[in-house]
């Protein structure tokens, strides 16, 4: 008789409690098949880029009212629409406005040096000013282009998506632009109120750049009778503070250069 066969039990009862399945925690039941699974990736998936809306509110770090940008999708479903502080900009509502998406902007954060701590805080301390007036007294515009010459870039740098045209509408056209033309032209602007959030972004780091007062209308591109730059390249603007012309003082130069957006980048600013 081989090996195996003496290995094997006499009796009937042995043999069928070894034919019936096991479980151990070393050796997994018979008939169970084991398989490994793996997170799904989001490696590949596009970034989301937000979604565009109005606020119907003065928000600190944002906009004031009427501010059309982007933002994030979360912030807008669980913040902003249930209180009733912004709205959703979809086509229909576009039309209603008179809007295009050449009006979409970037979000204001130098609007957030108005009220750091909280948005009551922030109407509060507005309505408080108010109530005792005007007393701080006016910057001289010498110091405030002062200011803004030295506490902001040369250069302004913003970053837009490309429309993709074919060679053959690649044409030269004229840009008002005393720098590099170009023929890439952009998905919605670079307008002059883009311009000025910008330089707000800078001045708020000083203690005397946040006491002054620039406004999307102080802001005017070299060569351009409008106030948005719709190409790639490089401008030049010049801003001049309400009064400064009154005040015989020479308007401050910068350079606004707008840079292709790389594909699947989010909008930088």
């Amino acid at each position: 008789m081989s090996r195996l066969g003496n290995r094997l039990p006499a009796c009937l009862a042995c043999l069928r409690r070894l034919a019936q399945p096991s479980v151990s925690p070393i050796q997994p039941p018979t008939g169970v098949v084991l398989m490994q699974t793996r997170a799904k990736s989001n490696h590949m998936r596009p970034q989301d880029r937000g979604v565009v809306v109005r606020l119907l509110e003065d928000i600190p770090g944002f906009g004031r009212k009427n501010a059309v940008f982007r933002t994030e999708r979360g912030r807008m479903r669980n913040q902003w629409y249930p209180a009733n502080k912004a709205e959703y900009m979809t086509r229909q509502r576009f039309q209603e406005l008179g809007l295009t998406e050449e009006d979409v902007g970037d979000r204001d954060r130098a609007f957030a040096a108005l009220g750091q701590a909280d948005e009551d805080d922030f109407v509060f301390e507005v309505v408080e000013k108010q109530q005792e007036g005007d007393k701080t007294p006016k910057m001289p515009i010498t110091t405030a282009h002062t200011l803004i010459s030295t506490l902001t870039p040369a250069t302004l740098t913003f970053y837009r998506k490309v429309i993709e045209k074919p060679a053959s509408e690649k044409a030269e056209k004229p840009r008002a632009s005393r720098f590099k033309d170009t023929t890439l032209d952009i998905y919605g602007s670079v307008s002059t109120n883009d311009i000025a959030n910008r330089i707000r972004e800078y001045l708020v780091t000083d203690a005397e750049g946040r006491m002054v007062t620039l406004q999307p209308e102080d802001i005017s591109i070299i060569g351009l009778e409008g106030n948005a730059l719709k190409a790639i390249g490089r401008y030049g603007a010049q801003i001049m503070l309400g009064g400064s012309e009154d005040a015989g003082v020479q308007p401050v130069l910068k350079v606004v250069e707008i840079l292709p957006e790389k594909e699947g980048e989010l909008q930088k600013h």
